[in-house]
């Protein structure tokens, strides 16, 4: 199996624990094959997505898991950001909608993890574009854990575990993410 970690974040600028430094440090550690689309200025290598772009990393077959790191909004999922000066007055400037993903055959049999907030109700697009499975949650969520809730996640599901199963036990440890679900 091999995971895409598409991270967007609304301050690239400032060095932090992101969700996806965590996990990618998980991953190395475990030996869990993933690349990382990040804008973030921690990473040497910057992706700033736009659609095109986006399904075009979309497509390639060997991924089996789509991470999303990024903010979602009641009309979908942020891919860029303005560029304010100050963070408060940021505001999305590209968002993937759920009519844009449910055209995207490119999420076919790949299952969707979201560390979005409130991405649960972009699940019936996903699968309509031929998800295998969506994990997200159903409400706002906060950032604080979501890296150690994710690689939770991950160890139970790479030893074997069911999705369900996996996202269960990283609740138990995590309750503050209780409002993940698994939708097929």
């Amino acid at each position: 199996m091999k995971i895409a970690i598409f991270e967007v974040c609304r301050s690239p600028e400032i060095k932090k624990k992101t969700e996806s430094l965590i996990l990618s440090h998980f991953f190395t550690k475990q030996a869990i094959d993933y690349k990382l689309y990040s804008n973030d200025g921690i990473w040497q290598e910057k992706t700033i997505l736009d659609k095109d772009l986006f399904r075009l990393y979309l497509k390639k077959p060997d991924f089996n898991i789509v991470h999303l790191a990024m903010h979602g909004t009641n009309d979908g999922l942020i891919l860029q950001w303005s560029n304010a000066k100050t963070i408060g007055e940021r505001v999305p400037e590209v968002i993937l909608t759920d009519f844009d993903i449910s055209l995207m055959r490119e999420w076919q049999g790949k299952v969707v993890v979201s560390g979005a907030c409130s991405s649960a109700q972009l699940a019936d697009s996903f699968l309509a574009a031929g998800a295998a499975a969506v994990i997200a949650p159903q409400s706002p969520i906060p950032w604080t854990n979501l890296g150690l809730f994710f690689s939770l996640f991950y160890k139970h599901l790479f030893s074997g575990k069911s999705l369900i199963l996996a996202l269960d036990l990283a609740v138990l440890r995590f309750p503050e993410y209780e409002s993940y679900s698994v939708v097929r």
